[in-house]
């Protein structure tokens, strides 16, 4: 039967595949392919041809990070300018799903823009407003802020800021790990001036 099909013509193989598996052929493609290789050798036809594979688009799967609430805090608090396409519709996203997520993502740009450009007149009127919410974490958080109210307050009002002494706590602390306990306090006050004034390039070789 198949070389009555070969003889009329047909010759592509998966054709002949599929007409064989009608009549019950149960064998793989690739005996099939050996076979009509040695029929087209005895009738002296050059081997088929393979065609290589056209130049096919890379197909990329993209991993995308679970949504988590670190994530949805970080995406917050990044400042608007620099937020990229996706973390701007995400967030749009979040604001459509339900009105207590609007409110709350819309209520802490309220508080970081205040932060950023020292709006401290705003600051009550902000307060009050999270105070007569019925979200509780919110709630929780203005009460927190009431504690250090004039702190708070100060902040939105002077450029003065206790990063650098918070920046020279953590490298001290960093260098008592580094040593395992086990250096006096000359030797800790010694390694600390050393790397004060270091460069970026030498801390991170030592």
């Amino acid at each position: 039967m198949l070389l009555e099909w070969w003889n009329e013509g047909i010759r592509q193989p998966r054709t002949l595949l599929v007409l064989l598996q009608t009549q019950g052929y149960s064998g793989s493609d690739r005996t099939l392919t050996r076979y009509i290789s040695q029929i087209r050798e005895a009738e002296g036809l050059a081997p088929a041809r393979v065609l290589p594979p056209k130049n096919l688009p890379k197909v990329v799967d993209r991993q995308t990070p679970p949504l988590t609430p670190r994530r949805v805090a970080y995406l917050v608090l990044k400042h608007q300018k620099n937020r990229d396409k996706d973390e701007v519709q995400l967030l749009n996203d979040l604001v459509a799903e339900h009105p207590d997520i609007a409110m709350t993502i819309g209520l802490a740009d309220e508080f970081l823009r205040m932060l950023r450009q020292r709006q401290a007149e705003a600051f009550d009127d902000w307060l009050m407003k999270v105070l007569k919410n019925a979200l509780k974490p919110l709630q929780t958080f203005a009460n927190g802020l009431f504690d250090d109210y004039a702190a708070v307050k100060a902040s939105m009002l002077n450029n003065v800021s206790n990063g650098p002494v918070e920046g020279l706590n953590n490298r001290l602390k960093m260098l008592k790990r580094q040593m395992y306990g086990r250096a006096n306090l000359d030797l800790l006050s010694k390694r600390f001036i050393l790397t004060a004034k270091a460069t970026p390039t030498e801390l991170q070789a030592s």
